[in-house]
């Protein structure tokens, strides 16, 4: 049995704990609390691949409004392309750390998840708006008209087809079994009700999956900067985007 020296001799060792304890828990809570707000990466890669070049930093000063980025480069992809999705939100985190204007979501278009009919019936109406603006004045109607549509994915994939956005085909072996899926690498960006196709890879003749995502990764930034630009100011404008020491290289549905 304890003496009454020895408990009272334990209960400030006892507090002591505790309050350090409730000090741990309290740091690790504020950083939590400020990793929701902070977003910072260390640059150490030679070329500066992290850090957004000042051309592009200047283009989002511009923007009085916000500018929303539907990336459709979203769902299960190979190795390869994984790496271009990843590679895509990070360049987006790094604009949207850098402003809070710059605002961004991933889309799979062919998402087979309960609830997603509604969604691809107006992503299906955005892309033929982008394509005939003059026909936004007819909203109701359009959609009325796509109403009947039964294929939504088909449809979808017809909608990216005809605003210019090209799905691409790629083979995924799964257990053993090989198969063929489409992505779709592009992004829209929208801001002040003005919206441009943005794709996010470059298809070179002759080169291997793996080249085409290499060169699209460097291309990254200037595909983003250059559809911000042309979004944000009045005029477009030609830009380079400089990085490291080197120089970044018929409608289906009726309107009445």
């Amino acid at each position: 049995m304890e003496t009454a020296a020895e408990t009272t001799q334990k209960a400030p060792k006892e507090n002591k704990n505790l309050k350090q304890l409730v000090i741990t828990v309290i740091v690790l809570l504020a950083l939590n609390f400020a990793g929701n707000y902070v977003f910072k990466r260390f640059d150490l890669t030679h070329d500066k691949r992290y850090t957004l070049s000042q051309t592009s930093l200047n283009i989002i000063n511009e923007a009085a409004d916000p500018i929303y980025v539907e990336v459709y480069l979203a769902g299960d992809v190979t190795d390869d392309y994984k790496r271009l999705q990843d590679e895509t939100r990070q360049l987006l985190q790094e604009f949207e750390a850098y402003s809070p204007n710059v605002r961004f979501s991933f889309v799979n278009p062919i998402d087979e998840s309960d609830g997603m009919d509604g969604a691809k019936r107006e992503l299906i109406y955005n892309l033929y708006i982008m394509q005939y603006p003059q026909f936004k004045s007819k909203e109701k109607a359009i959609k009325k008209s796509m109403a009947g549509i039964t294929n939504l994915d088909e449809a979808v994939i017809e909608g990216f087809i005809r605003a210019g956005m090209q799905p691409a085909s790629i083979s995924v072996i799964d257990k053993g079994k090989q198969s063929e899926t489409v992505i779709f690498p592009w992004a829209i960006a929208t801001c002040n009700g003005k919206s441009v196709k943005i794709p996010l890879l470059k298809n070179q003749r002759g080169a291997s999956a793996q080249e085409n995502v290499e060169s699209s990764v460097q291309n990254l930034e200037y595909a983003f900067a250059d559809g911000f630009n042309k979004i944000v100011k009045e005029k477009d404008k030609k830009i380079v985007v400089l990085q490291g020491n080197g120089e970044m290289p018929g409608s289906k549905w009726p309107a009445s």
